[in-house]
């Protein structure tokens, strides 16, 4: 085939493709023409065709946006907020460290505890006598005071290295029991009332148990102090299962229709929620309210619902500080009924941790 032949070859077929997108292609017929002339009216067609689409699609917005002004989401919320009014939080940086000392509030290392008071340890099944190692502790003494913590003692949460389940995340647990997850079997809330201070009582490091830790079967390895935060009053949101129970109920009563997702709001005319899905990040604190990776345990379980209380949350932390892992980037919460909290009653604790 000649040049030229393999031009008119390309022309019609060109001619073909303008003709399927509606261009007109009478006045190329009598063969007067070249393949630019017909990619010319062809592009033109197409950036007319494109330019329709973005109207549409403006159309369409616009008549979204025209249904998300159906009902006021700000007045739901602020009739939730009234119901759930902010709680008083104390966030704490975790910053790593050498050593702490047994006094400090932290995160591992040495607990404070008296030579005679038994070491924690698991209480049945495969966590049965092994020795629980210490998470977090906190000295209320040296801690600013907000309701309805202790103003006085020391509180102690301790978890498992070991795992009862190899088929586990990273081959942990971190001591929750899933089917129970207020069972204080692989993990243990300790609350110390009165503090003693001579040292020569309390154990120190040579009096540790050997754990079984590889790196991977707790949050993190070593030490650390506990930045302690201005208190601050801190507003629900809707990680928070009580906030999200509300939130689909009023929805659901001023559309006239069971709502129960978050998409389905903005279907129904309730606007944009974009600004419901998020809340400042997750953080470690006491008091206050919750975030989760996934979701909050007490929203689908009514019987979970006195644990009303965040006692402690740790969230994963980058290398920045020292490395704290949940799994993959998760967080951990603990939870206990506030006339609990009120009597220093720690025996009902509700434990959960998510990740990615």
């Amino acid at each position: 085939m000649d040049i030229n032949s393999m031009k008119q070859s390309f022309a019609e077929e060109l001619m073909k493709t303008a003709e399927q997108y509606g261009v007109d292609v009478s006045i190329y017929r009598n063969g007067n023409y070249s393949p630019d002339e017909i990619l010319k009216a062809l592009n033109g067609k197409m950036a007319e065709i494109a330019a329709r689409q973005v109207q549409e699609i403006d159309e369409e917005n616009q008549n979204r946006l025209i249904a998300e002004v159906r009902f006021d989401i700000s007045e739901i919320i602020g009739r939730i907020n009234r119901e759930l009014p902010p709680k008083p939080m104390i966030r704490f940086i975790p910053v790593e460290a050498e050593s702490t000392d047994i006094f400090d509030s932290k995160l591992g290392g040495v607990p404070y505890l008296p030579k005679n008071f038994p070491y924690p340890v698991g209480k049945e099944g495969a966590y049965k006598d092994i020795p629980l190692k210490l998470l977090v502790q906190l000295n209320f003494e040296k801690l600013p005071h907000i309701d309805p913590f202790p103003e006085k003692g020391i509180l102690q949460i301790f978890c498992t290295c070991a795992n009862d389940d190899e088929d586990e995340l990273f081959g942990a647990d971190y001591g929750m029991n899933y089917d129970d997850m207020t069972d204080q079997n692989g993990f243990r809330v300790i609350y110390h009332e009165n503090i003693i201070t001579d040292r020569s009582q309390l154990i120190d490091e040579s009096d540790l148990p050997e754990f079984e830790f590889n790196g991977c079967n707790f949050p993190f390895d070593g030490e650390f102090l506990l930045e302690t935060q201005e208190p601050e009053e801190y507003a629900a949101t809707i990680q928070d299962g009580s906030f999200r129970k509300l939130l689909m109920k009023y929805c659901s009563e001023a559309a006239g229709t069971e709502l129960n997702e978050i998409s389905e709001l903005e279907q129904a005319g309730f606007g944009n929620m974009d600004f419901l899905r998020y809340n400042d990040g997750q953080y470690c604190c006491i008091g206050g309210y919750p975030c989760f990776t996934q979701t909050d345990p007490r929203y689908f379980d009514d019987n979970l619902k006195k644990f009303d209380t965040l006692l402690f949350q740790l969230d994963s932390e980058s290398e920045e500080n020292g490395l704290i892992m949940w799994g993959d980037m998760g967080v951990a919460n603990f939870f206990i009924p506030e006339e609990n909290l009120k009597k220093c009653d720690f025996s009902q604790v509700l434990y959960n941790w998510d990740c990615c």
